[in-house]
Order: structure tokens, then C-alpha cells, then sequence
């Protein structure tokens, strides 16, 4: 029976810091991933501006059977104020699925929530590296071409081949007697335990050798992994280069075929950081790599200089976010209405046109609703309907947050949980010749240019007729 093939992640959390929480406070933080490992920070005071930092890092490798799984995992964070004469008190939480973790950004700006509501906000740094044991395998090389005049002249002269990753436990090959085109077959693979960032970043080393009373070396060559790398599991590549010598000379042709297996699937994005809104500014880390999918995809904010639509404001919370009135239906939205449409009314409650306000159910709506009674225009009869709008509006508050989380359920249950359920459109784009479209194991297609060995997640257009 096969075992089954854990994954591993080596996990580093530091730079953990609170803020807009409670002032001149004994504070301390745990911090619990998916149950794997429990950490505990020291304790420390906050400062009259509710802030509080710590300098401990955390460092561990964390192990799972299923990283198709990781959007059901968690990293949970609890800040909790310390007592002396009574049990401590939880000030807030944060909440992140480790599927987000770890394709997102390593940097997290979130809002800390207690029972639905903002209590501040906890900045940190979490590297959530995913490495894994891979596998090049050698399936041929064949060196033609070779010059004679670097050979010792003899016809029983005995050539061999070394070739390794970084240098790193080398191979070796065969030796071949009395021949000026060696050629392997079926070579022994190279093994190493890797991340996806240091695997593009790493090198192919192939140097020609002589056996002799001391060994000689004929030719080398370094190779990229990057130059050749597509992010595709079983990719083969056919790769026709040289040999060159100690003195940088052409001495023979190489032909290389090799095929990766076991690569890495998962990257951190490149720069960016995390917040319960979204992704700001991330950038992927290679294409085809998986991006995080439960908060949304990057966004770009938008330049506060553009107008925005008649009766439409935007303002800045207590947490420094930005968020957008509408006068018109005296509704907020954590959604700019220059990207999506606005919420309607209808039959004196609000309902949602698009998902785009669903980040109303972070707790803080009842603050906004209040910014927009302060800011709409006083009427005279204004003092007898208070109570009735009252209860309106924390009807809509309810019915907003209702509405979100049952969307985002069923988004994330349809894409992420069970990506066999995922529907994919009926009709696929027409493409060009020498291109083709695959469906990743997160549901998403992505597409290949077998004429430049190349994967993209944009599809190409159609060649004009």
C-alpha cells in the first residue's frame, strides 16, 4: 500500500506588532497554526496610543498530508489582556486560512475582531515557505561535435559526465572509452529538497571530464533553471546548447533531456501585504503559480483624484481605511463604486446588486452608518422619524452581512473546496496554432505556447484570418 506524501513548509512569524487597541495595558498574544504548533509571545505594556510591539520570532517546519486543504486550515492569533487577580481577558483575534498564507503576501495588516467588532488592528510578517524533495530526471545527454585536438590523442582516452544542481551532490555518469560523441541514457535523476523561489533561482551544472592519473576537465557548462522552467509538472524539455572550455571556447554541442517532477506548487507573493479587505499591490511570484482566491484577487487602489459618481463621498475610518458614502440611498461601502454598482433599494430594505460591499461585515458598519446620519442634510421633520430610521438601518446592516457571508460560502465552497464542481465556461477561446488550454487542480485554466515553451494565465488572441 502506498504511503501517502506529506508537504512541507518551513514557517517563520516575526515583526508582530497591535495598535488602536487598549492603552497602558499588560498585553500578550498566542498564537495557534491549524493546532501543528502553539506559541505564546512575553508579556508587554501598551502605550497611551494603544500600541504595543514584540521582537520574538518564531521559527518551525510545519508538515500536512493535505495541502489540497490548506483554505480549511488556520492560523489564529489572540491578544489577551493580563490580570493579576482574575483569569486574563481576550481583547481580540485574527483569522487567516493558511491557503492565503501561503500564496499571499508575507506581510498582514488585519483587523482585530471580539464578537464581530473592530477592537484594533495586529501587523505581522509570515513566511510560509512550501519545499519540497524534487526531481530532475536525466533522460539523455549526448555530446557531439567534440574537438580533438582537447583529447589526449589517445583511443582508449576514458570521458565521463558530472551534473548536479547548485553543485550540490554531484552525479556522475558512466565512463565512456574511445569515443568522440558519448552519449547516456536514463541517467540517475537529481534529488534535492527545495523551495519554488530557489529552484528558479538555481542552476544546472554539466562539466566533461577525462579520466586519467589525475582527472581533467574538458568542458563545463552552467544552465538557469529560470531559462527553461515552466511551472508544469512532468514538463520535459529538449534543451541544444555547448560545451565550453576553461577558457571559455566552444569544444562540443550538448544535447540535454530532462523532465521535472515533484516541484514545489505553492510561492509567497512578491511584495504586497495581506489586509481583511483584500490584497494590496502583490505581485505573483512566477506564472501559473496559484494566487489566493477567499479575499479576493490583487487589487489596485484607485487615485483618490478621480471624481466619483453624483451623491457619492469617500471618507477614512479609525483604522485608516477608506471607505465610500452613498447619500443618494444613505449607504457604506468598502467597495469603490467606480469598480462595481451601487447597492439599491428596494421595498424599504437594502439588498446587494454585486458582491463588491461585502466587506461591510467586519464590524464596523454601525460606525460608517453613523458618519452618514452626521453628514446627510438635516430636514425639519428629521427629529420625529429618528427611531424609525434607526431600525432601518440596522436592518440593512443585518441583511448586508447575511447576504456576504452566504456568497462568499458558496464562491468559496464551488472554487476552492471542490474544484471538480467548479464550472468552467461551455465555450473555451478559439486558439492560435502551437497553443493550448489546461484546467489546474484549483479549477482554473491556464494556457501553454508549445512553440515558446511558455504558460500564461491571459488567454492569447486568435490569429487573424
Amino acid at each position: 500500500m502506498a504511503s501517502i506524501t506529506k508537504d512541507d513548509f518551513n514557517v517563520v512569524i516575526s515583526h508582530l506588532s497591535v495598535s488602536h487597541t487598549r492603552k497602558n495595558r499588560n498585553l500578550y498574544a498566542t498564537l495557534d497554526f491549524d493546532g501543528f504548533k502553539q506559541m505564546k509571545t512575553d508579556i508587554t505594556t501598551s502605550t497611551k496610543e494603544g500600541k504595543a510591539a514584540w521582537s520574538q520570532r518564531f521559527d518551525f517546519q510545519y508538515e500536512t498530508k493535505y495541502i489540497h486543504k490548506l483554505n480549511m486550515k488556520h492560523f489564529k492569533l489572540n491578544l489577551y489582556k493580563k490580570k493579576s487577580l482574575s483569569a486574563d481577558s481576550l481583547v481580540g483575534s485574527v483569522l487567516v486560512d493558511l491557503y492565503t498564507l501561503a500564496t499571499g503576501p508575507i506581510d498582514h495588516d488585519i483587523l482585530l475582531t471580539k464578537a464581530s467588532m473592530g477592537v484594533g488592528r495586529a501587523r505581522f510578517k509570515l513566511q510560509m515557505v512550501h519545499v519540497s524533495r524534487i526531481r530532475i530526471n536525466v533522460d539523455h545527454i549526448a555530446i557531439t561535435n567534440l574537438h580533438k585536438s582537447i583529447t589526449s590523442g589517445s583511443s582508449d582516452c576514458t570521458n565521463y559526465l558530472e551534473y548536479s544542481l547548485n553543485n550540490n551532490h554531484i552525479n556522475s555518469s558512466p565512463k565512456i572509452e574511445g569515443s568522440l560523441c558519448p552519449t547516456w541514457m536514463n541517467l540517475p535523476p537529481i534529488s534535492q529538497i527545495i523551495s519554488l523561489k530557489d529552484l528558479v533561482d538555481s542552476q544546472l551544472h554539466f562539466t566533461f571530464k577525462e579520466k586519467s592519473l589525475k582527472d581533467k576537465t574538458l568542458g563545463q557548462l552552467v544552465l538557469p533553471i529560470k531559462n527553461i522552467f515552466s511551472f508544469i509538472e512532468g514538463d520535459t524539455k529538449h534543451i541544444n546548447t555547448w560545451l565550453v572550455s576553461m577558457d571559455n571556447e566552444k569544444i562540443a554541442d550538448l544535447f540535454v533531456k530532462i523532465q521535472f517532477n515533484e516541484i514545489p506548487q505553492l510561492a509567497q507573493m512578491l511584495e504586497g501585504i495581506h489586509t481583511e479587505t483584500g490584497i494590496q499591490n502583490g505581485q505573483p511570484f512566477f506564472s501559473g503559480v496559484p494566487l489566493p482566491k477567499l479575499l479576493g484577487d490583487i487589487t489596485n487602489p484607485v487615485p483618490q483624484d478621480i471624481k466619483l459618481p453624483q451623491g457619492w463621498e469617500s471618507k477614512m475610518d479609525q483604522f485608516g481605511r477608506t471607505y465610500y458614502v452613498n447619500h443618494n440611498t444613505r449607504q457604506t461601502t468598502w467597495t469603490n463604486p467606480l469598480m462595481s454598482a451601487p447597492v439599491e433599494k428596494k421595498s424599504g430594505s437594502f439588498l446587494l446588486q454585486q458582491h463588491g460591499s461585502s466587506n461591510n461585515s467586519n464590524g464596523n458598519l454601525a460606525s460608517h452608518n453613523d458618519a452618514v446620519r452626521k453628514n446627510s442634510k438635516s430636514k425639519s421633520n428629521m427629529s420625529s422619524s429618528n427611531g424609525g430610521e434607526k431600525t432601518k438601518e440596522e436592518k440593512a446592516a443585518i441583511l448586508i452581512q447575511r447576504t456576504f457571508r452566504r456568497h462568499r460560502k458558496d464562491v468559496y465552497t464551488k472554487t476552492i473546496r471542490n474544484p471538480s464542481q467548479y464550472r468552467q465556461p461551455s465555450q473555451r477561446p478559439q486558439l492560435p496554432s502551437g497553443w493550448e488550454c489546461r484546467i489546474d487542480d484549483y479549477g482554473r485554466p491556464y494556457y501553454l505556447d508549445h512553440m515558446n515553451r511558455t504558460t500564461t494565465w491571459t488567454p492569447p488572441k486568435p490569429n487573424k484570418k
